[in-house]
């Protein structure tokens, strides 16, 4: 007991330094000119000027700077405003993410916990017979049969299916019914439909239709001053985790932030000890077990989050040079883009409407960063 007590005092000191070594966004962001935080503004025109360029094919609708906890860079096109929310598609994911997090922290799940347990219905499914547990979901690495082809293949995609057509209603139980194609835990392969099913479990855990519904705002949102979210469900009444949630870029920065300060918000610990470094700091192990053929490339991911750390082997480099390796990612549909760049205190947020060209990604943020100094 007396060691349990003075683990909780010191965490608590510690917990208390850093909140106060830190700026936080409550209830609003402080904003801050370029200049004062030693930013150059040159350097920033030239992010900017890039970002919004009308030469280019894509289409930049919001981009937000927040360094050192001060929002330094805000910009909107026409027709979208620091009010006006805009659906983060796979973005969503990483919020997914926090959820689960947030939900073992409170002992409602653990990362070994075993899915089907909590899909009855689904009792002669192949899902029922695998042995994959929460952890696998996390890491995309369920074994589950899945092609998550969009536009250029719309006739193989699953995740159209699950999204617009079969699986629509009940998103969790249409990824349950997919065949086994691997054992859980040995290949990454991204699938919106381990996210669902993630989801699904949760309001297992939860049990209450209620209390699922508001648990995103009681524990997450409201903490953060979120006040612009909006998370859509399917028929069933599971939130669609894999991409239905929208919000400001100004909330979606908080989100960032979050993350950034590595699960803390001023004095709090939304996030359990460690959850932040153990998901973006590192490969997810079924990635290096994850043999591409050919020229297909291996994904740089940890666990509902896209990484910047070096593959396994030499040949294999970076997807982004120009950008630190600690640096992590929430990347969505048509252009979206939540960076988390903890060698600089940075977080930025894009949102566009990329139908017609991709921006370059590693190009932007190395705009960026000449822009800003290190930490």
């Amino acid at each position: 007991m007396q060691l349990l007590i003075v683990f909780t005092v010191c965490c608590f000191l510690s917990t208390t330094a850093y909140s106060n070594d830190n700026i936080w966004p409550s209830p609003v962001w402080s904003q801050k000119e370029p200049a004062q935080l030693a930013v150059d503004p040159i350097k920033l025109k030239a992010f900017e000027k890039y970002a919004f360029s009308e030469e280019e094919d894509f289409k930049s609708d919001s981009l937000l700077v927040a360094y050192k906890g001060h929002i330094i860079f805000e910009r909107y096109a026409p027709n979208f405003d620091r009010q006006k929310s805009h659906r983060l598609w796979s973005i969503t994911k990483s919020v997914s993410i926090a959820l689960i997090g947030i939900a073992l922290k409170e002992s409602l799940l653990s990362l070994n916990d075993l899915p089907k347990l909590d899909f009855p219905q689904l009792e002669n499914s192949p899902f029922t017979k695998a042995p994959l547990k929460v952890l696998d979901l996390t890491r995309m690495s369920s074994g589950l049969d899945w092609n998550e082809g969009y536009e250029g293949n719309p006739l193989g995609s699953d995740v159209i299916k699950m999204l617009y057509t079969e699986g629509y209603k009940d998103m969790a139980s249409y990824t349950a019914s997919r065949p086994i194609k691997y054992p859980a835990g040995t290949r990454f392969n991204y699938s919106s439909g381990e996210t669902n099913l993630m989801m699904a479990v949760l309001k297992a855990r939860i049990g209450n239709q209620k209390k699922y519904n508001n648990y995103p705002w009681n524990k997450l949102f409201r903490i953060l001053n979120i006040n612009s979210a909006v998370w859509e469900q399917d028929a069933s009444g599971t939130f669609v985790g894999s991409s239905y949630l929208y919000m400001t870029a100004r909330d979606l920065a908080r989100f960032g932030y979050l993350f950034l300060r590595k699960g803390m918000w001023s004095a709090y610990n939304v996030l359990p000890y460690q959850w932040v470094s153990r998901f973006t700091a590192k490969l997810a192990p079924s990635v290096e077990l994850t043999h591409k053929k050919g020229d297909d490339r291996r994904s740089s991911y940890g666990a509902h989050w896209w990484l910047n750390r070096d593959l396994p082997l030499k040949k294999e480099k970076r997807r982004y040079p120009s950008i630190p390796k600690t640096a992590y990612f929430g990347l969505g549909h048509h252009g979206q883009k939540l960076a988390i760049l903890p060698s600089h205190d940075l977080v930025m947020v894009r949102f566009a409407s990329d139908k017609k060209g991709s921006i370059d990604f590693d190009k932007l943020i190395s705009l960026l960063l000449k822009a800003v100094p290190a930490i």
